[in-house]
């Protein structure tokens, strides 16, 4: 789960497929810091903790630019 999260939450910067993607690296970094807590001798805590950072950051980029182009097409 922890590579999953990292290679999501690195494609989740990629415009139009960012969002899923970035719900999936948040999701699938959680998992795998659960994993880790619960087994401590199995290695990845790097990668959910990049996946889960990036993944986070991606959700709340999109979903505030979704926000911006609403707010911006109600206006006009």
């Amino acid at each position: 789960m922890a590579l999953w999260s990292y290679y999501l939450g690195v494609f989740s910067v990629i415009p139009c497929f960012g969002l899923p993607l970035g719900i999936g690296a948040v999701i699938c970094g959680w998992q795998g810091l659960q994993s880790f807590r619960s087994h401590p001798e199995i290695r990845g805590k790097t990668h959910s903790y990049v996946g889960l950072g990036l993944g986070l950051a991606s959700v709340v980029v999109h979903l505030a630019l979704i926000i911006i182009v609403a707010l911006n097409s109600h206006i006009t």
